[in-house]
């Protein structure tokens, strides 16, 4: 599951559907907050709570990435959905 947070649908996006998701079992759920230039990706432990797994926060650095613990193999360069130019 992906979510993008914006202003608006933060709160609901960070905390309440985190929450749904955790009861439905989704396994992996990724944050990615446009403003902050940061993804967060969240994964269920054997106690079916959500605990971080990788992070990236984009702050002049063309190789932060992210990578998925489900998608065995998937990195995302942070630059690559951010639409940054590094000079």
């Amino acid at each position: 599951m992906i979510e993008i947070l914006l202003p608006s649908s933060q709160y609901n996006d960070t905390y309440e559907k985190k929450d749904l998701y955790e009861k439905l079992k989704v396994k992996e759920y990724w944050l990615v907050n446009y403003y902050m230039k940061s993804k967060e990706i969240l994964v269920l432990n054997d106690h079916s709570v959500y605990e971080l797994f990788s992070e990236g926060i984009l702050e002049k650095d063309e190789n932060a990435t992210v990578k998925s613990k489900i998608l065995n193999g998937l990195k995302v360069k942070l630059v690559e959905i951010f639409d940054e130019q590094f000079e």
